[in-house]
């Protein structure tokens, strides 16, 4: 496995990078502001919708992958229509 490219410290995991890595700790630290207890765990990073703001903004924050995917865009996640059981 490659060595992260930030932190040259370990390997470069998806849960390094988001969770781990100290190059992104600032970052990290705003999406766990804000994101609350769900912004620690990867699973609900990754699985819950009200999750993935915080997730996003902590990647295009990082600028780790703007070489890859160039600026990353807000999301935004629609507030349910009444009636709706998602």
């Amino acid at each position: 496995m490659p060595r992260c490219p930030c932190c040259g410290q370990h390997d470069e995991t998806v849960f390094h990078y988001i969770l781990r890595c100290q190059a992104h700790r600032n970052a990290r630290a705003t999406m766990t502001r804000n994101g609350g207890v769900d912004a620690t765990r990867l699973d609900q990073l990754l699985s819950k919708k009200e999750a993935l703001p915080h997730l996003f903004k902590f990647i295009a924050s990082s600028a780790r992958l703007r070489s890859v995917f160039g600026d990353i865009p807000a999301v935004a996640i629609a507030e349910p229509e009444a009636g709706d059981h998602a």
